[in-house]
């Protein structure tokens, strides 16, 4: 049977959420914030139901669709804007979407199977944006001894006239918000030839920007900012211009110089290369689990990068968080070393804190960040081959975010029975739970059930005896458990006295009082 999502005709936002149209890209920007106004049921739904759950939005607009091909993280607490493409490009031209004052918006929870639709506040056209002219900004990197360059890649919108004020575009590398750089591009010089009187629209046809240290006059300077770029995970590319830009001032028409920018976000290695097809990450208190499937593989491999002269000794998968996509606001950045074997592998492993490089930040921040991201929030699976300390190759991937099945858990144990406690979301699934506790490994078949969280097996009379060892150690313990394909680290083991131990209280009791009275019935007799 066919089950379809449920569809709730719920506004977990404001009404004052909004939809706004851009002409130049044929895009709309959703903008919601937090409702106020919720009734108990509603507020159940939006506030604990979804609250971080991966969702990706639907806005329409007459026949016009606009759609996220990503997912985003849903927050109550937070304001909400995300800009969305067109689905059809032949579609959501200005002419077919003017003609309509409402829009309807849809977010599609996947995993919950539960789709909220309404209808935003409001509808409004920006007809003109001449500071969005670039979309699909990336800059490739390339670290070839002798060969070093930068390339910064650019799509245009489709309806962008900028006139350029001058033939000079200024270039300026970011770690952060701290400038490494500021280097001017000739657009009337090579390889460009573009001067501002052959083309007074140009700035939609320069879409790709090379920077080839050997051919600069700062040479040294470009290698230096290309090795920069490539060590840091938080890092930006910004290209600005002078525009021209009409503005009626004082009952006429006059000119004025505006500035636009266009920033490059994705920095990667020019070496194009395919390890890995899609990934998968799950987020857990203290462990994190990537799942990857490799790639076609035709440039990631141990020969290839030989060929293409990628010296590595050392080969990391890191994991980065972006609160923010321009890398402004809290960021988390960790990673743990792997062998180059991965290449062409697929990937499952559960990486917990102790694995990472930095183990503090691990459990003391990583939480913190998760439970912050929202839609405009980067995630990125990064793999950096390093000679010793130094990057000299970085392929960053967008995973996607899976929740996972149980954050929690806890174990109790006796000298008869192991029980595990955890909340699982569906009724009637046969899982296999393991329980570690020190170098024992307790196994247990389990049918879920959404209303029971207590689970238990009678334990073998040698797990019996080992868990009985392990009790005598008087330390604290802590088990790993495995529910299914989910993991849960450290969770914390309580030691119990058996429901029989009474009985055998007793009976040792019984035996000595016994004992106790023939000793003394046998003194009495030998002292007669």
């Amino acid at each position: 049977m066919l089950l379809l999502p449920f569809t709730l005709h719920l506004n977990c936002f404001d009404l004052n959420s909004s939809v706004i149209y851009l002409r130049q890209s044929r895009q709309v920007i959703f903008n919601a914030w937090p409702s106020s106004t919720l009734n108990p049921d509603q507020l159940q739904v939006c506030t604990r139901i979804l609250n971080q759950k991966q969702f990706q939005i639907q806005v329409q607009i007459g026949s016009n669709t606009f759609s996220s091909d990503i997912l985003f993280t849903f927050s109550p607490e937070n304001a909400v804007q995300i800009t969305l493409d067109c689905e059809n490009v032949n579609q959501c031209a200005y002419s077919q979407v003017n003609q309509f004052s409402i829009a309807v918006f849809s977010l599609n929870f996947v995993q919950n199977e539960i789709i909220i639709h309404s209808v935003a506040g409001s509808l409004r056209n920006r007809i003109f944006d001449h500071l969005s002219c670039k979309k699909n900004t990336h800059t490739d990197i390339s670290l070839k001894a002798g060969a070093e360059q930068m390339i910064a890649y650019a799509s245009p919108v489709l309806e962008c006239t900028v006139r350029p004020a001058n033939e000079f575009m200024t270039m300026i590398p970011m770690i952060g918000q701290t400038m490494i750089s500021n280097t001017e591009v000739n657009l009337s010089a090579p390889p460009f030839n573009m001067p501002l009187a052959a083309q007074p629209t140009y700035m939609k046809f320069i879409n790709v920007i090379p920077f080839i240290c050997a051919a600069r006059p700062d040479k040294a300077l470009c290698i230096q900012v290309a090795y920069g770029l490539l060590q840091n995970d938080f890092v930006s590319f910004h290209a600005i211009m002078k525009t021209k830009i009409n503005v009626r001032y004082q009952g006429a028409v006059q000119q004025f110089d505006q500035t636009i920018k266009f920033m490059f976000k994705k920095i990667s290695s020019a070496e194009q290369e395919d390890c890995f097809s899609s990934s998968t990450i799950t987020f857990y208190d203290k462990s994190v689990r990537i799942e990857a499937q490799p790639g076609p593989c035709v440039k990631c491999s141990k020969q290839y990068f030989q060929q293409q002269q990628v010296i590595y000794n050392r080969v990391f998968l890191r994991i980065t968080l972006g609160i923010n996509e321009d890398h402004t606001g809290t960021t988390y950045s960790n990673e743990f070393e792997v062998s180059d074997d991965l290449f062409g592998a697929s990937l499952d492993r559960m990486v917990t804190c102790e694995m990472m490089e930095d183990q503090n930040a691990c459990v003391e921040n990583m939480p913190a960040a998760v439970a912050q991201l929202r839609q405009n929030s980067s995630v990125r699976l990064v793999l950096a081959l390093k000679q010793d300390e130094l990057v000299v190759f970085k392929a960053i991937y967008a995973p996607a975010i899976a929740q996972p099945q149980v954050q929690s858990a806890r174990v109790s144990v006796s000298d008869d029975q192991v029980c595990v406690y955890f909340q699982p979301r569906s009724s009637g699934q046969q899982v296999e739970v393991l329980v570690r506790i020190a170098s024992v490994q307790l196994q247990l078949f389990v049918t879920t059930n959404v209303n029971a969280t207590r689970y238990c097996s009678r334990l073998s009379a040698r797990d019996d005896a080992e868990i009985r060892n392990i009790v005598q150690l008087k330390v604290q313990l802590a088990a790993s458990v495995t529910i299914g394909n989910e993991v849960v680290t450290d969770a914390p083991v309580a030691v119990l006295q058996s429901e029989r131990h009474p009985f055998f209280v007793w009976a040792i009791a019984a035996i000595l009082v016994v004992l106790a009275f023939l000793s003394v019935v046998g003194l009495t007799i030998c002292s007669k």
